[in-house]
């Protein structure tokens, strides 16, 4: 499976692979070899892949890795994909501070490769299969936001979808 790192127009790279569902609008598309674990913008704009041996490959080495002659040259280039945070879910964003801690891991999802997120995409990500719990969250986040009911107005049918989802579970329990 292929992986990139795609520059989008502000400047910021964001990591994509060939088996996600979307991809980021973008104006630079730079295939990560497989061997790598960094990728690193340097002085020159360009982006130098590191790998566990001290080697760098980029466009000048045609592909090929390269020992690092000095090991501040590497440190001195700005960190901007780190395959074992990636591999680990650290990075939310690709980019200089996408090294966070989170607390409660479950509630946070990588989404560096989309450009725009809707309640849609939110259901999909957190895996949310019940329509009943699809259309109380939908009411939630959007809540007097659509200009035809108010706040109260869709909280209570939010409230009334999880009723009814309780009276499901319940149908289902007796009826299995």
């Amino acid at each position: 499976m292929k992986e990139w790192l795609l520059k989008t127009e502000d400047g910021k790279y964001h990591y994509y692979r060939d088996d996600m569902d979307c991809c980021p609008k973008y104006v630079e598309k730079i295939e990560i070899p497989e061997d790598a674990i960094e990728a690193r913008l340097n002085v020159s704009g360009g982006i130098n892949f590191v790998n566990d041996k001290n080697c760098f490959m980029n466009t000048v080495t045609n592909g090929r890795w390269v020992k690092y002659t000095s090991i501040n040259s590497k440190n001195a280039d700005k960190l901007v994909w780190d395959r074992k945070a990636h591999q680990t879910g650290d990075d939310s964003v690709v980019g200089a501070d996408f090294f966070t801690e989170k607390k409660h891991s479950h509630y946070f999802k990588d989404v560096s490769n989309l450009l725009e997120i809707d309640v849609y995409r939110v259901l999909k990500l957190f895996d949310v299969t019940d329509p009943c719990i699809q259309h109380a969250v939908k009411k939630l986040l959007c809540a007097g936001g659509r200009g035809v009911k108010d706040v109260d107005k869709d909280v209570h049918e939010a409230i009334d979808s999880l009723l009814r989802y309780e009276e499901m579970r319940k149908e289902d329990e007796v009826n299995s």
